[in-house]
């Protein structure tokens, strides 16, 4: 496969101009930008704080920040590569960002699926224990992968368990937490910790926001070993890339306030809204420019968490019957909340309604990994009737700082006025519609 395979579901001929929501957001301030501009005339200074808050943050030895989540996972791939020759074989998640099966192909890895747990979206862990009884008999296991969509937690010391149960205790656990920075499970314990590694992202949207760039955290000293290399050895910006991504944080930092969020939706070349695989990334070192911008960010993501945690709890209180919020056993922080609709009419009514009146709702991914047309007869496993289930049900309700109290309230109307069909209880008449 080559190039970027593009999936999206929703079409809008005509974009909505007024105030709209993003689907997520964790603005940056001019100040924040002026640290960034800043931080590319001390890179090495800039990198070393934010390596240092890092392992201080999550309590660990070794941090390799990079310029995607995507690339932190295909270098830690690379890394448990070497340390385990002969093994090819990834359990992930059927239902989840294809940034990991992108990461997973360039990697030159089989991908093997497991169901999503349609309640949590952590894995089915009955397919689960049927996948890792295979794999015990193979002996190709390189990893298995649990990923905490939208921040709600996996069970990952449930995971660790399991894996010993079947004999594969040796086998690494490797964190897609690129949705969860700073979330926790039910026992206080920071998700990308309770591996033997964690990634994380800080692309648009997510709980950091650096414009681009993920890391890996580990407390292993041999991956640290294997990843050092790895890490050195990628190309570094050049001037026209990072002018572009100075560019692009400075004018979405601006952009993604409601008040004009209408326009960046509306241009399609910033691709907002579309699920895209590509095993052809651009892998590059961290820039001191991300590393600037990071200045105080722990403090900041405790407030953005509080805002969210109180956003999700009240849009979840105000839910209709007919709309099913995803929930873990315990803990998390949602980036978005995510929720199950009854059909693919409805969910598909909901988004476009809420796409006329700016409330921010989205779908979630368009397809399980199976269902990538570029990876047909790639991918391994048993059936994933539940992640294709959530291709069709699942949407995220925004619970980002820019929320207010009337967006919520005119989500809770618009939402208790659909029909199971998908179409609106009473239209209103012409003029009356909320703007």
């Amino acid at each position: 496969m080559t190039g970027a395979v593009k999936l999206f579901r929703t079409d809008r001929p005509f974009p909505r101009i007024g105030r709209t929501l993003p689907p997520a957001a964790a603005p940056l301030s001019p100040g924040e930008l002026l640290q960034g501009l800043r931080g590319v005339l001390r890179p090495r200074r800039e990198m070393a704080r934010f390596e240092a808050e890092l392992k201080d943050f999550f309590q660990v030895r070794h941090c390799f920040p990079v310029s995607s989540g995507t690339t932190a996972l295909y270098l830690l791939l690379r890394a448990l590569q070497q340390l385990r020759p002969g093994r090819d074989e990834v359990i992930i998640p059927a239902y989840t960002c294809f940034s990991v099966p992108s990461a997973l192909i360039r990697a030159g890895l089989k991908i093997t699926l497991c169901d999503n747990d349609a309640g949590t979206l952590d894995f089915d862990f009955t397919r689960l224990e049927q996948l890792l009884e295979r794999a015990a008999a193979t002996g190709r296991l390189l990893c298995v992968l649990p990923t905490h969509l939208f921040g709600l937690p996996a069970d990952v010391p449930r995971l660790r368990s399991l894996l010993v149960a079947k004999g594969l205790a040796e086998v690494p656990v490797i964190e897609d937490a690129a949705q969860a920075m700073g979330a926790t499970d039910g026992e206080g314990r920071k998700l990308g910790t309770l591996g033997d590694a964690g990634v994380f992202s800080f692309g648009r949207g997510k709980a950091v926001a650096l414009g681009e760039g993920g890391v890996i955290v580990t407390g292993r000293d041999d991956l640290a070993r294997a990843l050092r290399p790895l890490a050195a050895g990628l190309a570094p910006y050049s001037p026209f890339a990072l002018l572009r991504l100075v560019t692009m944080t400075a004018a979405l930092s601006l952009l993604i306030r409601p008040a004009w969020f209408w326009l960046p939706k509306a241009l399609p070349w910033l691709k907002l809204g579309e699920t895209i695989y590509d095993p052809e990334f651009a892998a590059r070192r961290f820039s001191g420019f991300q590393a600037g911008l990071a200045r105080s960010w722990p403090a900041k993501l405790k407030r953005l968490q509080a805002i969210r945690a109180e956003q999700a709890a009240a849009l979840a209180a105000a839910l209709p019957s007919g709309l099913r919020p995803c929930r873990p056993a315990g803990g998390g922080n949602p980036l978005r909340l995510p929720v199950r609709a009854k059909n693919l009419e409805t969910r598909d009514a909901i988004v476009a309604g809420s796409d006329r009146r700016g409330l921010g709702i989205m779908p979630g991914y368009p397809a399980t990994v199976a269902g990538i047309a570029a990876l047909k007869n790639r991918v391994g496993g048993l059936p994933v009737p539940n992640a294709a289930a959530l291709a069709e049900e699942l949407l995220t309700l925004p619970v980002h700082g820019f929320v207010t109290a009337e967006d919520r309230r005119r989500t809770a109307v618009f939402l208790a006025g659909m029909r199971p069909s998908g179409q609106r209880e009473a239209l209103p008449l012409a003029g009356q519609e909320e703007a």
